[in-house]
């Protein structure tokens, strides 16, 4: 702190948070930039000072709309209170709403348990950004009936996005078209982001994508899929064997928090 910086006193919060919090404080009393204003919600929130922390992520919010981690930080711990204020956000400039402040809207209602106004906003987040991945699965994930036709839709207009088709997959196994989302599910890991649909494809038939997974870990150096095929190992009970792909993946990445906590498990 000799020379204090953001990053010094990241580095102090993830030490000891209890400790670095009276120390981010004096560093920014009087702060009006959402950068500062943030580190300081973030300080309380690992010290576990929420009330503090909530009012730090709006003002962080309110310094700067855009930045989508301070309205994440709001919905964490106040989703009312994030509706309330992206409501107002929404109020003053209702025709400069784009995919992300729509998306963000969705957050905040689903948190605050406001499912169908949620979709709604997922919709409108996608109808403007059809791309953005986060739009595709949150409307999956939040009115599967509701996400099918929409989700078919996109599939056919794009068949090469893989989210778009990994999200079908999701909606089609949450209504209990199995077969139908395995397919889904396949054809997004053919054409990418392979590790995150093996682990969707592993709820709904662990054996097979358990087979899958062993044939592509033989010609893999990607920790993420070693990681998926410790995750579907544990839950078909294998144990031993999850213990070993998660030493693997953690080999190939030995920063992966993710990894280290499974193997002290």
């Amino acid at each position: 702190t000799l020379k204090p910086s953001r990053d010094t006193y990241k580095d102090l919060m993830k030490a000891d948070p209890r400790r670095a919090l009276p120390l981010i404080q004096a560093w920014a009393d009087g702060a009006r930039d959402d950068e500062t204003i943030g580190l300081l919600a973030r300080a309380y929130m690992k010290a576990g000072h929420e009330k503090e922390a909530t009012d730090a992520f709006l003002r962080a919010h309110q310094s700067d709309p855009d930045d989508r981690e301070w309205i994440r930080g709001l919905i964490r711990l106040d989703p009312h209170q994030a509706v309330q204020s992206l409501e107002a956000q929404i109020a003053r400039a209702p025709n400069a709403v784009g995919s992300d402040l729509a998306g963000q809207y969705g957050d905040a209602l689903r948190a605050a348990g406001r499912t169908a106004d949620a979709f709604d906003q997922y919709l409108t987040a996608h109808r403007e950004d059809p791309e953005d991945k986060d739009w595709q699965r949150a409307m999956a994930d939040v009115d599967p009936v509701r996400a099918l036709p929409v989700l078919e839709a996109f599939t056919r207009r794009d068949p090469d996005d893989s989210s778009g088709r990994g999200a079908y997959g999701m909606a089609l196994a949450s209504v209990g078209r199995t077969a139908e989302a395995v397919e889904q599910f396949e054809r997004a890991i053919a054409r990418g982001d392979a590790a995150r649909w093996y682990g969707e494809l592993a709820k709904i038939d662990a054996g097979h994508a358990l087979a899958a997974l062993e044939r592509r870990v033989k010609r893999s150096r990607n920790d993420e899929t070693w990681g998926v095929l410790a995750r579907t190992l544990e839950e078909l009970g294998r144990h031993e064997d999850a213990r070993e792909a998660y030493r693997r993946a953690l080999s190939l990445d030995p920063s992966d928090l993710e990894w280290a906590a499974a193997l002290r498990r």
